[in-house]
């Protein structure tokens, strides 16, 4: 897949901060709720979201995936998504697992929600 951004688990960065509120300023819920997790689940299930309701904090946002985690492996996992398909601060995105070589697993499928960062890359996905 090419043009493709990787966001890795981490503590949410400045930027992503804005664009989560952002989200949820522009989401039906209109909710700025102490709890975002929690809003931005609701906003995509108001949208239609039908994932396990389990979400991964990354570097640039959030990822909730459509099946649960507790049976995956989380080590070396990472989220990708492109730009060239986004909606309002967010887009899909696949939960990824780096197996040492240039084929990565697939994981999972989900909703990206935050900032998109400016490196993009082609990644293998096996």
């Amino acid at each position: 897949m090419d043009n493709m951004h990787r966001i890795t688990i981490g503590a949410l960065n400045e930027a992503a901060i804005k664009a989560i509120s952002g989200f949820l300023k522009n989401g039906p819920a209109g909710s700025s709720s102490g709890d975002n997790v929690g809003a931005v689940l609701e906003s995509l299930k108001q949208k239609g979201f039908t994932g396990c309701g389990e979400c991964l904090e990354l570097e640039n946002g959030y990822f909730f995936p459509q099946s649960s985690l507790k049976k995956k492996n989380l080590d070396d996992v990472f989220v990708v998504t492109s730009k060239e398909v986004q909606w309002v601060n967010g887009g899909p995105g696949l939960l990824l697992q780096s197996t040492g070589t240039e084929i990565n697993q697939f994981c999972d499928v989900g909703v990206f929600i935050g900032h998109y960062p400016k490196a993009s890359e082609s990644i293998n996905v096996g």
